[in-house]
């Protein structure tokens, strides 16, 4: 499974790795740390291999993960891909919005790894098959 990971904090991104690596399946993740790049890889992407599951943080400097959502969801060719939402927030608001815009799911980041990757790991499992 190809895996995109938008994250600007790079402790997050190890988080996720080392979850995805518990899980015990067979991924390639790559990962970029903010909007801009997202979108630029993304388009990238439509010409060669589009990821099969997209994980966004929303809080990132520059665009958003709103902004690369929205994106997203606009292209014919990549609108299907999965996407869940990590973020910091717990705001029913950002969730609502997330929902709107297309995600399948929402994390939030809660502040210890065990619980940070029982979510993860629950999340995705519905996913990697």
């Amino acid at each position: 499974m190809n895996i995109l990971l938008i994250e600007d904090n790079i402790g997050d991104v190890y988080l996720i790795q080392a979850s995805l690596d518990e899980m015990g399946l067979e991924y390639r993740l790559s990962t970029v740390h903010n909007g801009e790049i997202a979108i630029a890889y993304i388009r990238h992407c439509e010409e060669l291999m589009v990821p099969d599951l997209i994980l966004l943080d929303i809080n990132m400097p520059g665009k958003s993960g709103f902004d690369v959502l929205t994106e997203l969801k606009s292209s014919d060719s990549l609108k299907d891909i999965p996407v869940i939402v990590i973020t910091s927030s717990m705001s029913d608001e950002q969730r609502e919005k997330a929902r709107k815009l297309g995600a399948v799911g929402f994390v939030s980041k809660p502040p210890r790894y065990p619980e940070y990757s029982e979510r993860i790991k629950s999340l995705l499992s519905n996913y990697m098959n």
